[in-house]
């Protein structure tokens, strides 16, 4: 599955931002607690129930999400800079399979995210523990921040697998992670726009609009979840992203290194949707705003010769970044 020498290298080669991310999710959420202390604290020494305020020391769940952003430079830093600094082909050039490599990468990221998320769990139910503060969706919240960190974690590694630079890694990543709002959400807009907004019936629409959320990586991060069963869905999406970054760095070439998509086959498809996007989405938007068939049109146009240019410049010109 992997092997130790390459996890050896991958630990010398990023140890310095390694440590920093683990460092980083370790003490951030601890750290945060003692923030909101010290000002329930303050609180407590500026107010009093005479002057008719109440101080709270309350921890919600939802907080934990600024676990996220670690797992998403974690993969920039393993694939997208490796890439740009020219490294990824000595590692590449080394007596090892292109899946053990990912695997090795993919191992160390695990380790990273699950390791580090574990001990400030610890730490921060320490200072619960002492503090006592109330708390709400605490234990759920840990887990789920964990989960999609993890899950947007090996999204951003299979956009690192098929891309050429940091750039294209990210943008590939963030349009990934709203792929189902787009696609779905821009032809029902059309739908409704041709035959009219009850075509649908609300029970339809909220099972619809559920189902999206759920297949939309970018919308576990403002959405609520307490439900145990939608934990499955994280897990379900990570493996897939997983096994769509095994084979992507597997299959893929490596020598288009600085163009947006390592396989050219990718370039026209993509460009072919991102101006339908275009097309759909300004179309739409020109159609809200002047309430006529003339800003449609105008909208459309406007969209198709934004999402040419886009497309264009971005994935058939090499990157310099």
């Amino acid at each position: 599955m992997v092997d130790r020498g390459l996890l050896f290298k991958e630990w010398k080669q990023h140890q310095a931002m390694l440590l920093v991310i683990c460092i980083t999710t370790v003490f951030a959420y601890p750290i945060y607690i003692l923030s909101e202390y010290a000002g329930y604290r303050g609180c407590m020494k500026e107010y009093d129930i005479e002057n008719g305020i109440s101080c709270h020391f309350f921890l919600d769940g939802s907080s934990l999400q600024m676990f996220i952003l670690a797992g998403i430079i974690l993969a920039i830093i393993q694939i997208g800079v490796e890439r740009n600094k020219g490294t990824m082909d000595f590692t590449l050039s080394l007596p090892f399979h292109r899946k053990t490599i990912f695997r090795s990468k993919a191992f160390i990221g695990t380790l990273i995210i699950w390791g580090s998320q574990l001990l400030s769990f610890i730490f921060s139910l320490c200072l619960i523990g002492i503090l006592r503060p109330d708390i709400e969706n605490f234990y759920t919240g840990y887990l789920w921040s964990t989960l999609t960190c993890f899950m947007l974690y090996m999204l951003v590694m299979a956009a690192g697998a098929m891309t050429g630079s940091v750039v294209a890694q990210v943008m590939v990543g963030f349009t990934a992670s709203i792929l189902p709002l787009m696609v779905i959400g821009l032809l029902i807009a059309h739908v409704d726009l041709v035959i009219g907004n009850r075509w649908l019936g609300m029970m339809t629409m909220d099972a619809l609009n559920t189902i999206l959320v759920y297949l939309t990586p970018l919308a576990y991060l403002s959405t609520e979840f307490n439900d145990k069963p939608v934990f499955v869905m994280p897990i379900i999406l990570t493996a897939l992203f997983y096994w769509i970054g095994l084979v992507c760095f597997d299959k893929l070439p490596n020598e288009r290194e600085g163009y947006f998509f390592l396989a050219e086959k990718l370039n026209k498809p993509v460009q072919v949707l991102v101006i339908s996007f275009g097309i759909l989405g300004f179309g739409i938007f020109g159609y809200s705003s002047s309430q006529s068939v003339f800003g449609y049109l105008l909208g459309v146009v406007i969209g198709g010769v934004i999402g040419f240019l886009l497309s264009y410049f971005l994935i058939f010109k090499k990157s310099k970044i």
